[in-house]
Formats: structure tokens, C-alpha cells, sequence
């Protein structure tokens, strides 16, 4: 759908922006383009901006279909103040606010129209939408449409029939948690043909992601809230630990309050108020608070118990950071989280007996007869809900009850209704006024001359429903204050108040049927169980995760990544071998397994490494009593690593190597030059470590106060030969080369020198793969990367990546002829910085470099 507007050109006029956000311009032309699109955008990633830019652009309505009802006034007002014509359509409004909102919608003003997903099935709403032309209709939360998502909602299956209606042909659906059967889903039942999806990346580089275990959760919950920066939320699993979190909090000194569904809906807008303006620096909340939070510096969030899902996770973690700077997320977790989401799942699929008890409860609260129908609504209270507390029945079923009886066309549900605030003046005209006149509080006064101001004499005869926020701006007060006023009037008998009760509200949408005969599809019922299941089990694996998380959140959602996060707990701490040992110890439990020709028992293979097996064809292995002094724990860690990264599997206690694990053993270098190398880099590790006694005497402090273990065993790697290179070292510091840097240096290069093997001895005797010997000779022949591209029919960005993996074996390798005259300076001067990101190299160069370039530079850089 063409546009004389610019998106980049709206985004400046309409939203203040002078750029678009990773992806966002991708996203927005295929948009405006008129194609079906599906965007994958992490949580804070700016997906709105990707439907209100099209919408701004567009000549007539766009309809954004969202579940996030309480949120939609704060939106639609936010746009209205930058100027956007803009409404909504929920449950919270009455009959007379509907018919303003479908006045705009005829009267063509509008363009932006927020609706409840409940709406669609409105027969009017259907209609004044067919009747007028619709540019365009977005779906938010688009993971709500899958029962293999989270929060679905069966209302949003009426999506489709109500585009396919109306004849609005170009949709697109928006979503940050959605796995690859997830977003297959969302395909198919929005039916998008031939769709542009984008997938923007989940990584939040700027978040800090770290798991505590078999913590007490109390102490070290306080240790992390004063150790790092606030505002924080605290998400628990529960209403009660919501409120205990945040007493804790309180009695040690933090501003904290506690938000859960159990408060009434006043209640939680204040304590959302209080939370984005600064008034109280922590939440401790269930996961009902956070959805759509618009505060963009929340520093950390802490789980104090394990959630139930990776994508709840992540969608929580998510709220950290999102100004871009540094944030920090922790899970604490113990042995009972997992019990209590077992119990959680337990509760949260019911029985057929059940779903027809709360079915007949339902029916019964009304007296509805078998065969007769009902068209009022239910309020599914506390009142119902005391019905089916007789009959044993939690909570969590009664709700699962209700959507399975809404996908079985028994019942509508709207769990998100939310009530009003009416209220009526108790007293006569005559007496209301002598009243103002001798009333000595300046606020009860104000309030009572604006509420006749804006509603009139109606509230002397009735009760009306009022805008409480509206009045509370008015006044120049928060809804806090505002309320406790109410209170204040209504204990002195000036006024009753009705308050938002938010009950949930039933439709009964087919004659009563009997219950034992309902037609439920409980395949699907235990189909989402074992789902819920699984997803449990991937949430304990990401806890008890060796490697890094980032990464592992990233393969979940279907992304994949080489190297690890660098910032995440694992990354960080200190590790259990060097990373040299672990990929020896690795390469030789693949070879192990390759010579083997089958599965085997671990015990098998430890007694080969370690050369203690009796069994004649266990001795044969080329690897076999390789670890005769290596802990068995080693080779444990080595091999749940590879099962880990898919290069070997374990199925009833037996492992073999997967095709990855296969595809290692072509070109690898052989077992005994890894040794050889290992061991060179143990023995210098040894010398160092002499060197450093010495100085240690000198200055009459420990070793490893003078240096640790960890940055002496990445000297013996990296061999820096001068202070420069030495400063390449993590970790390595002023006051450490001050007291030991120079006899440092003179043990690495005394070492290099005394082992230094000839360069053509060198090629011969690394066994490395014959295209790695090719491209070595055409470098050799000084030859640059397009050269070697043609002359070997590869791409330059492969040619590139082989220069990469030459440099691992031989470090020394020239590599200045690919370069023009500054190039290799330029990039080592960025790296020198921190700066490692290619794509950001190339940006601050602002030079005409290539991708392939920058990739040697570093290789070599890194490589010393």
C-alpha cells in the first residue's frame, strides 16, 4: 500500500525518532508493500512503532487486535498527544462510549483502532467494519493464536473468519516469544500466503543473565538488590510470596510494594502509577504485572522462583534495560520450584468430570433447564466461584475449565472484563450545598464542585459512572489520593461508591446441553499438558546449563550463535578446566567414540581414556589410557558438553556420535598434535607459575595475589611477547606487569625461542586439512583474499574464515600483503577499544572494507 510519506519521514513527524531500530525499516516497507507479514521482535525491541508507522502512512483505519485490554487506554492516549487520531474498543466501555467510537469509525477520522479480540464477534462491529475501507490489520501478542505458545486465547481463532468477513487482505502479527512451531502455527491460522517473517534476533546483548541454586533465597535476594541498581521487579509464583518479598524488602530499608491480580483494579493502577514515576523503586509481583510496561530503565529483575516456561522468561526478563544500558536478571532457584510448577501444570488441566461440574455450576447459578438458552451475561465472580469451591475444584481449573468449554462452543469467556467506578451523592440538592459551604477540607470540597461540574445533577438521583482518572488529573492528584477522598466522603455519608470489581464475565452461547455428553476435544486438552511438561523440563535444563545462557535461549527460540555471551553467569565464572584442556579432552572422547564404530556405556569409555578396561578391543583404540592421570570428573564435564552441543547423544544410558560429532572428526587435527600442544602450553604454564613464586617471595604476598592462575594459563595460550600484547590479556592489570610483567615476558619468550620450529617443518607436521594446506600455499605466494577466491571457486567470505582457522596453527602467519596501507591499523586500534563487532568496526571505519577483511584483522590480532 503505496504512501507519498516516507516511513523514515513519519517516524521523525509523528514519533520524535530520527532512526529506525535494528530491523524495524525491514519490517515496515514489506508492510507498506501490501505483503502478509510475520515479525519476531524481542520484548523491548519496538514492534509498535513497525504497525503505527504503516498506520500513520496509511489513507484510511488500521485495526490493532490486542488482548493487552488494560493497557489500551494508556496507548490510545499516548497517541492521541503526539497528534494521531486514535481509539479503542473493550469491555471497560458502556454502551453510549461504544457509539462514539463507531461515530469516529464511520466519520472516517480515525487511524488507529485498538480492539479486544472478544470485539470481532460483535455482529454491528462486523458490519460498520465491512462497510468502510480498512488499510490494514495488525495482531499483537500474536503467540496467543497457538495452544503451543503461552497466554492463548481462544478468541483470537476469530481473527481469521473476521478478516476473510470483512475482506481486510493485508495482515501482519506481532510477537516476541515465539518458537519455530509457534510462529508455523501463527501461519496457519491467520492463513498467510506467502508471508515475509522476521525473526529481528532474541538477544538481549545488554542484559546480564545469572542463576543462583540452592541459595537461601532471602539472604541472597538482599545481597543482590544492594549490590546492584534499582528500579527492579521481583516476579514470585505466587500472591502470597508477592506480599512476603515485598515485607522483606521493606524491612530493610527499600521502597517495595506488591502487585497481583488479587488487588482491585484501582489498587493496581496506583501501585503501576506509583512504580513508572519514581515513587517506589522495587515491585514484587506475580507475573500479572509487567505486560506492555513502558519504563525503559529497569535496571534488574530477579525471579524468586523458576517460572514455567523459557518464553515467560524471557518475556520477563525483557523488561530490563530497554534504554540499551547494562541490566541485570537472576533466578533464584531450589529443588521446590520444580515441585510447584509440577503442581501449577497438575492444576491447570482438569478431568472431563470436572469441566462438566463447573459447566453445570455455570448453568446452574442462573437455573438454566437442559434445552433452554440464556442471553445475559455471567459474572464468574467470587460468588460463582464459591459453587465450585463445594464441588473441590482450584482456581486454575475452573479458568482452564472455561477455555475449554469456550473452544467447545458451550460458553464465551472474557477473563479481562474490567468494571467501572460509579458513584451517587447520598444527600439532597439542598443539603450538598449547605454542605460545600461549611466544609473545612479544601479537598473533599474541590472534589465534590468537579464531579457536579463534570456529571451534573445527574449524580444527585442516580448513580453514575465517572472517569476516575480523568478527575484525579483535573484535581492535580494521583488516583491514591484520589480514592482515599472517595473513602473519606463515603465514611461520612456524603456519597456511595461503587468500585471496579474487574469480575470476569460468561456468555452461555448454546442451549444448555447435559453435561455427561459434552463434545469436548480432550486430545488437545492433554496434548497442551504434555506440552506444559516440556517446556517445564527445557526451563530446569536452562538452570542446570553449563554453558552459556544466552546462548541457550537463542537455540530454544530457533536461533543459533558460535561464540558464547561473555556476560552471562557462566561465561563469567571462573571455569572448571581452561578452555585449551576441554577441547582436547573433547576431541579425543570423539575419537573414542568414531574408532568405536557404536554406542557405548560411560563406564566404557572412561576405563578407555584412563586405560583402565580389561576388554581386549577397548585396548585397540588409538586413544586408549590417553587420561591415565586425568579425574574422571573431567572427562564427565567434556562429554555432557558434547551431548550438549548435539555432537554426541545418549539414549538409555549408551552414547554415540551425532552427524555434528561425525563431521568434527574430517580435518581435525590429530590426537597427538593436540597433546603435543596441550602439554607445550602446560609446561610454560609451569614456568610461569615458577616465575611467579619468585616475585611472590620478593614482594612477600601470595601467588595469586600477585596473579592469578586463570590470566597465567591465558598467557601460556596467547604467549604475549611485549607490554602491549600483554595488555591483551583479560584481566591483566598495571599493579600485576608492575610486579611481574618483565619476568613474565622473559620466561614466554625464552620459551618461544627455545621450542620454535622451522615454518616448512611446521606445515608438514600439522596435520591439517588439505583446502586449509591450499589456501596456506596461495598466501604464502602473497596472493589476497579475491585472488584466492577465484583461484579456488570459493566465496571470499569462506576464504576468509579458512585464513581465520590457519591462524589457530599457525599464529605467525603473514597476513600484511591483504591489506592496504592503514587498513590492519585502523581495525586493531577499534579492537584496542573493546570494540570486536564486525559491523561495528566497518561503521566506525567508515571505510570501503570488506566483512572478509575485518575477520583476518581480528584472527590475527587475537592470535598475537
Amino acid at each position: 500500500m503505496k504512501s507519498s510519506v516516507a516511513p523514515l519521514d513519519a517516524l521523525k513527524e509523528w514519533f520524535g525518532f530520527d532512526q529506525f531500530r535494528p530491523g524495524q525499516t525491514e519490517i515496515i516497507n514489506s508492510v507498506t508493500s501490501g505483503k502478509n507479514v510475520l515479525a519476531i521482535l524481542p520484548t523491548g525491541g519496538g514492534k509498535s512503532i513497525c504497525y503505527q508507522v504503516p498506520a500513520v502512512m496509511a489513507p484510511s483505519l488500521s485495526i490493532v487486535i490486542s488482548p493487552l485490554i488494560a493497557l489500551m487506554k494508556d496507548q490510545v492516549d499516548a497517541l492521541k498527544q503526539k497528534g494521531i487520531e486514535a481509539a479503542y474498543l473493550n469491555s471497560t466501555l458502556d454502551f453510549n462510549q461504544v457509539n462514539e467510537v463507531f461515530a469516529l469509525i464511520l466519520s472516517r477520522k480515525l487511524k488507529l483502532l485498538y480492539v479486544a479480540p472478544e470485539k470481532l464477534e460483535s455482529f454491528d462491529f462486523r458490519e460498520k467494519i465491512k462497510a468502510i475501507d480498512v488499510s490494514y490489520l495488525f495482531v499483537d501478542e500474536a503467540h496467543c493464536i497457538s495452544e503451543w505458545g503461552h497466554n492463548f486465547r481462544p478468541s483470537f481463532r476469530m481473527i481469521r473468519p473476521f478478516a476473510e468477513y470483512t475482506g481486510i487482505n493485508n495482515i501482519s502479527a506481532f510477537t516476541a516469544t515465539a518458537t519455530p512451531d509457534v510462529r508455523e502455527d501463527i501461519l496457519l491460522q491467520l492463513g498467510m500466503r506467502e508471508p515475509d517473517v522476521f525473526v529481528t534476533g532474541f538477544e538481549r546483548d545488554n542484559i546480564s543473565i545469572n542463576v543462583r541454586s540452592d541459595t537461601g533465597k532471602k539472604s541472597e535476594l538482599l545481597k543482590i538488590i544492594s549490590e546492584y541498581e534499582t528500579p527492579a521487579i521481583i516476579y514470585t509464583s505466587t500472591r502470597k510470596e508477592s506480599e512476603k518479598t515485598a515485607e522483606l524488602l521493606r524491612q530493610n530499608g527499600y521502597k517495595c510494594t506488591y502487585y497481583h491480580a488479587g488487588l482491585s483494579p484501582e489498587m493496581r493502577k496506583i501501585v503501576q502509577d506509583d512504580f513508572l514515576k519514581g515513587r517506589i523503586d522495587i515491585i514484587s509481583a506475580t507475573n500479572a504485572f509487567g505486560m506492555g510496561i513502558d519504563k525503559n530503565n529497569i535496571r534488574l529483575v530477579v525471579h524468586y522462583n523458576m517460572p514455567g516456561s523459557m518464553e515467560a522468561y524471557y518475556q520477563e526478563i525483557g523488561r530490563a534495560g530497554r534504554d540499551g544500558k547494562n541490566s541485570y536478571a537472576f533466578l533464584l532457584t531450589n529443588s521446590r520450584d520444580k515441585s510447584l510448577q509440577e503442581y501449577f501444570i497438575k492444576n491447570q488441566y482438569p478431568e472431563y468430570e470436572e469441566v462438566a461440574r463447573v459447566y453445570d455450576a455455570i448453568c446452574d447459578s442462573v437455573m438454566l433447564a437442559v434445552g433452554n438458552s440464556y442471553n445475559h451475561p455471567v459474572a464468574a465472580g467470587q460468588n460463582l466461584l464459591n459453587k465450585f469451591d463445594l464441588h473441590g475444584i482450584s482456581r486454575a481449573k475452573i479458568n482452564s475449565a472455561f477455555s475449554i468449554l469456550e473452544n467447545a462452543g458451550y460458553i464465551k469467556y472474557n477473563p479481562d472484563f474490567s468494571g467501572n467506578t460509579f458513584l451517587q451523592f447520598l444527600l439532597s440538592p439542598e443539603d450538598l450545598q449547605k454542605y460545600v459551604k461549611k466544609i473545612a477540607n479544601t479537598d473533599y470540597k474541590n472534589l465534590i464542585i468537579i464531579l457536579l461540574r463534570e456529571y451534573g445533577s445527574k449524580l444527585l438521583r442516580e448513580k453514575v459512572k465517572i472517569n476516575s482518572e480523568k478527575i484525579a488529573e483535573s484535581l492535580g492528584i494521583d488516583l491514591k489520593k484520589l480514592f482515599g477522598n472517595f473513602e473519606g466522603l463515603e465514611n461520612i455519608g456524603i456519597i456511595t461508591l461503587d468500585r471496579p470489581n474487574d469480575e470476569p464475565e460468561i456468555r452461555i452461547t448454546a442451549p444448555r446441553a447435559d453435561s455427561s455428553y459434552l463434545q469436548i476435544d480432550f486430545q488437545s486438552v492433554k496434548m497442551a499438558e504434555s506440552s506444559a511438561h516440556s517446556k517445564l523440563d527445557k526451563m530446569i535444563e536452562f538452570c542446570e546449563t553449563e554453558g552459556c545462557r544466552s546462548n541457550f535461549i537463542l537455540q530454544y527460540f530457533g536461533e543459533s550463535k558460535d561464540e558464547n555471551c561473555g556476560r552471562c553467569d557462566n561465561c563469567l565464572k571462573k571455569p572448571f578446566f581452561d578452555k585449551n584442556e576441554l577441547e582436547w579432552i573433547k576431541t579425543q572422547v570423539i575419537q573414542s567414540l568414531h574408532e568405536l564404530k557404536g554406542p557405548a556405556t560411560r563406564r566404557d569409555i572412561f576405563s578407555l581414556l584412563r586405560g583402565t578396561s580389561k576388554k581386549d578391543y577397548l585396548k585397540n583404540i588409538s586413544v586408549y589410557g590417553i587420561f591415565r592421570r586425568k579425574e574422571k570428573e573431567k572427562i564427565e564435564h567434556a562429554l555432557k558438553h558434547l551431548v550438549e552441543e548435539k555432537s554426541a547423544a545418549e539414549i538409555q544410558g549408551l552414547i554415540s556420535l551425532t552427524e555434528k560429532g561425525k563431521e568434527n572428526i574430517a580435518g581435525r587435527v590429530t590426537p597427538e598434535i593436540k597433546k603435543k600442544n596441550y602439554e607445550s602450553e602446560l609446561k610454560l604454564f609451569n614456568l610461569l607459575r615458577q616465575a611467579r613464586k619468585s616475585v611472590s617471595s620478593r614482594f612477600s604476598q601470595t601467588p595469586d595475589l600477585i596473579c592469578p592462575d586463570k590470566i597465567l594459563k591465558m598467557m601460556a595460550d596467547k604467549k604475549p611477547k611485549n607490554k602491549s600484547e600483554m595488555f591483551f590479556i583479560q584481566g591483566m592489570t598495571n599493579r600485576m606487569f608492575n610486579k611481574a610483567g618483565e619476568e613474565f615476558l622473559l620466561v614466554i619468550n625464552e620459551f618461544i625461542k627455545e621450542n620454535k620450529t622451522p615454518p616448512e617443518q611446521e606445515v608438514t607436521d600439522k596435520k591439517i586439512p588439505e583446502n586449509l594446506l591450499s589456501v596456506h600455499s596461495l598466501l604464502e605466494k602473497k596472493y589476497n583474499i579475491s585472488d584466492i577466491a577465484s583461484l579456488s571457486g570459493l566465496p571470499e567470505a569462506v576464504v576468509s574464515m579458512q585464513i581465520e582457522s590457519l591462524l589457530i596453527y599457525f599464529p605467525g602467519l603473514s597476513i600484511n600483503h591483504l591489506f592496504d596501507k592503514n587498513e590492519f591499523e585502523e581495525i586493531k586500534r577499534m579492537a584496542e577499544r573493546g570494540i570486536w563487532d564486525m559491523k561495528e568496526i566497518k561503521t566506525g571505519i567508515n571505510k570501503n572494507i570488506s566483512f572478509s577483511k575485518i575477520r583476518v584483522a581480528l584472527a590475527k590480532i587475537k592470535a598475537g
